[in-house]
């Protein structure tokens, strides 16, 4: 999980670099177009001032307002902020859907707002990897817990338990199920009833939780006791596993 949350800080750092990089060549040519831009407006206006005024200086018949004219009412401001909108344009083109349309303090917030996009971007990436590391864990958990029942022999001896248990799919419940095996065992392994025929199967599983040392019937520890202990350390051993699955 570090590591792919690693390689997503590496490439989003990248694509902001590369963003930068080429947000600053957009601007130099904005600036360049502008100026341009700015230097023909002022030539123009300064050109129509002199023809007006040369015009206005001839004693004709002709009446000024016979000659028809187009006139645009707009000042020197408003041709500068025009033309310099236009590089808006291009950098809405070149940079970024939409950025012609902003201007210079959206450029600027946007730009104050990368380091907060980093961070929560990582915070997520970061929460996602626990969500996945958390389910990883959980089904190695299961996995280990469902060995083990099966080792002890409680999917043979004891179907509906093992299985109503693996449906639930939930590892951390095991230690509930002691009690239904033991009262399962009694009546399975241990009656005293002798029309029911007790199955092999009960003295492995005697064996493997130590409620039989040998096949020879000696003694080890109580069914009461040997059923939880065995389901406890099951649960210790799967909860370690899940743990270090999560954590990868």
């Amino acid at each position: 999980m570090k590591e792919v949350m690693q390689q997503f800080h590496d490439r989003t750092t990248q694509r902001f670099q590369e963003y930068d990089e080429r947000l600053q060549e957009k601007r130099q040519i904005c600036k360049d177009k502008c100026d341009k831009e700015i230097q023909k407006i002022i030539l123009k206006d300064k050109l129509e001032k002199e023809l007006t005024e040369k015009f206005s200086s001839l004693h004709t018949d002709i009446q000024s307002d016979a000659i028809p004219t187009c006139i645009c009412e707009k000042s020197l401001a408003d041709k500068v902020e025009k033309g310099c909108l236009r590089c808006g344009g291009v950098l809405g083109g070149g940079v970024m859907p939409g950025f012609g349309a902003i201007g210079g303090t959206a450029l600027y917030a946007l730009n104050q707002w990368k380091p907060a996009a980093l961070l929560a971007a990582t915070k997520y990436a970061m929460t996602q990897g626990a969500a996945a590391g958390k389910i990883a864990g959980e089904a190695k958990g299961m996995e280990i817990v469902i060995h083990g029942l099966k080792y002890f022999g409680v999917d043979n001896l004891f179907p509906r338990i093992f299985n109503s248990f693996v449906d639930k799919n939930i590892y951390t419940e095991v230690t509930n199920i002691a009690n239904s095996i033991l009262v399962k065992y009694n009546s399975t392994c241990m009656s005293l009833d002798t029309s029911i025929t007790v199955p092999a199967a009960c003295s492995e599983f005697q064996i493997n939780l130590g409620i039989h040392i040998s096949k020879h019937n000696t003694l080890g520890i109580p069914a009461y006791t040997a059923i939880p202990k065995s389901l406890g350390t099951l649960l210790g051993k799967a909860t370690q596993t899940a743990k270090a699955e999560a954590s990868q």
